[in-house]
């Protein structure tokens, strides 16, 4: 931020002893930042705030605009104030089109993709060779084998158990290695024993010298050049980052066609050869139990996994084709220019 010259107002909505302030101390607290700051417009990054900021920058008179990166279901109450801003930008068509549908204002709220550096996140070259980190030597990988990549939270809604399911399958008929990359968030405990059931799961197989625990990494745009595959089988997803850091990466990648992942590999919404390659779409709910819904969504991953594993060249063009998707349409370039339109018609409207 300094580099950019940009000042810093750091501001929490939890106390010293990380307990979360009350809703009043946290909407007072924040009209008092905004007042002093006197902003000519707010940009309130998360749904959460843009809900609690609406309002009072409506009451101080500032232009607004919110951010949804998020499909959740809110109450009337949440969307009358999501509604207070002036504008609203969703990550997705799909983010954009759930909120409407549970009474946001369809006339104020835009979609604007996330933008990917697609300098950072980029194939492999061969001078990368001379200073990466090798993970397969780290992780005692044979050269030969494949390597699979799952980056996310590890959560029910990022589909981890139905991550291990199918690598189970994919296992016992290849000699892939996993890597989970990633930590738990949430503290609950039912989110607690998930994770602790997954890894005893793993750790009861036998498989579990092949899946590796990564936690949190600084070096994922690395990881992704030396990987062959991304699996990433979410029960729900606005527009994965991810997935646009796999895209560009030009890393194949398998996902379940939920929320925005579909316009990734979709142009305007068609159907493409990447689309019915690397998308898995979820069975019908209605009429199976849920463990036979996991069963079969993690067969279908693990079909889709290993027909790719077994075409080399396929999965080549495959890559290209993403990192053309990803540089055409996910560019921080393009996302800049698109955000700083809709700044230049809240600063006219003043």
């Amino acid at each position: 931020m300094a580099t950019a010259n940009i000042e810093v107002r750091s501001w929490s909505v939890r106390n010293p002893d990380n307990s979360r302030k009350t809703p009043q101390e946290i909407s007072d607290q924040l009209r008092s930042v905004i007042a002093e700051v006197d902003p000519a417009i707010l940009h309130f990054n998360s749904l959460s705030t843009s809900r609690i900021g609406g309002p009072i920058a409506r009451e101080l008179g500032i232009p607004t605009l919110g951010y949804l990166r998020d499909i959740l279901k809110l109450s009337k109450k949440a969307i009358s104030d999501l509604n207070q801003n002036d504008c609203i930008i969703a990550v997705s068509q799909a983010t954009r089109q759930w909120h409407i549908n549970q009474g946001l204002d369809p006339r104020k709220t835009h979609t604007v993709y996330n933008g990917i550096d697609s300098n950072f996140f980029r194939p492999a070259i061969p001078e990368d060779r001379n200073h990466w980190s090798d993970i397969r030597s780290e992780l005692s990988i044979p050269s030969d084998a494949a390597v699979l990549i799952f980056v996310g939270q590890i959560g029910i809604r990022k589909g981890v158990d139905i991550l291990i399911e199918s690598f189970f399958s994919i296992a016992a008929s290849t000699d892939a290695h996993l890597l989970v990359i990633g930590q738990r968030h949430s503290q609950k405990e039912e989110a607690i024993q998930y994770e602790a059931n997954l890894i005893a799961k793993v750790d009861s197989s036998d498989f579990r010298d092949r899946v590796h625990w990564l936690g949190r990494r600084t070096d994922i745009a690395e990881i992704m050049r030396q990987a062959t595959l991304l699996i990433h089988p979410a029960r729900q997803e606005p527009l994965g980052r991810v997935l646009l850091e796999s895209a560009a990466s030009g890393l194949p990648l398998v996902t379940t066609n939920v929320g925005g992942s579909s316009e990734i590999l979709r142009d305007g919404g068609e159907d493409s050869a990447l689309s019915r390659q690397l998308l898995v779409d979820l069975p019908d709910n209605q009429t199976s139990a849920r463990d036979d819904l996991n069963k079969q969504l993690s067969d279908l991953i693990s079909q889709r996994v290993l027909k790719l594993l077994e075409n080399p060249s396929q999965r080549v063009e495959i890559g290209k084709q993403l990192r053309q998707r990803a540089t055409d349409t996910f560019s921080i370039l393009r996302c800049a220019t698109q955000l700083n339109s809709y700044y230049s018609r809240l600063l006219e409207e003043i």
